[in-house]
């Protein structure tokens, strides 16, 4: 056997192993945090609040997702319902339903033929408890760090924490995520992070500020006022997602012209060679 195919064989195995180790660590992260948020899952979070928000990231938030062009990774809108249930039920509530919430959003992608390698479900769910474990750290310190009091119902200061838990979840949910494909493809981490992971900060900021604008209504709107931010949020919505089908289509369709002209190009070459 070539010394050099032997060597090149033994690399590969050598990264693969690194990969599931790294796969089988954000997973055993991801069960810590979960076992965590159940120690410490508030008393206040009994309350039917929590069970309709945890039953919207079960049946709402996966049909909202949105599978982003070019990507690896699908876009999901469930940050509004992690960062409305910091603000009404606390860390540890929320980071039991990002564990669902991401559950279920894979489960429904997989139904509708987005593909998954191996393990890559409970590490997805492992990331999504981690990032919101490692947020609800931020969230604690934010009082000695701004002065804030965490129960501030006050917009001035609602909009600091929600920034703050906005760029903490982005941050520590997308190095987890390019970690783990970096590794996958040996890619750099940079460039991963920058092309698969960098479009997920709108989520993360258009979520913190809907959970905003739904715990003022909530707290202090009426009926009226919340059904028209509910229908202005909705019509947003279904434009954007239009517009990502639109670029998914246009992509399907350049790809697919590429194929055939790809396809052309060698039965024209095959002909040439017969004749010759």
């Amino acid at each position: 056997m070539d010394p050099s195919h032997s060597s090149i064989t033994s690399s590969l195995i050598d990264r693969e192993r690194l990969y599931h180790l790294i796969k089988i660590a954000v997973i055993f992260l991801g069960g810590l945090s979960v076992l965590f948020a159940l120690a410490a899952f508030p008393t206040d979070a009994f309350h039917w609040g929590y069970l309709l928000l945890v039953l919207s990231s079960i049946f709402v938030a996966p049909r909202m997702s949105l599978t982003l062009p070019r990507s690896k990774f699908a876009l999901s809108f469930a940050d509004v319902l992690i960062f409305l249930t910091f603000l009404l039920y606390g860390g540890s509530a929320a980071i039991l339903l990002s564990a669902v919430e991401m559950l279920s959003l894979c489960l429904y992608l997989r139904s509708r033929g987005f593909p998954f390698g191996r393990l890559m479900i409970p590490v997805n769910i492992g990331i999504n408890a981690a990032s919101t474990t490692g947020t609800f750290l931020v969230w604690l310190a934010i009082p000695s760090i701004t002065g804030i009091s965490l129960a501030s119902t006050q917009t001035r200061e609602l909009i600091v924490i929600l920034g703050i838990l906005a760029l903490a979840q982005f941050a520590i949910s997308s190095v987890l995520a390019a970690i783990v494909h970096s590794f996958k493809d040996w890619s750099s981490l940079w460039d991963t992070w920058k092309k698969d992971c960098f479009t997920s900060s709108m989520t993360q900021m258009v979520g913190a500020g809907i959970a905003g604008l739904i715990f003022k209504l909530v707290n202090y709107g009426d009926l009226l006022t919340f059904v028209i931010a509910f229908v202005a949020l909705g019509i947003a919505y279904l434009n954007y997602r239009q517009s990502i089908e639109e670029i998914n289509e246009g992509i399907e369709k350049v790809e697919e012209a590429e194929r055939q002209r790809a396809n052309t190009e060698m039965q024209r070459r095959i002909e040439a060679e017969s004749y010759a």
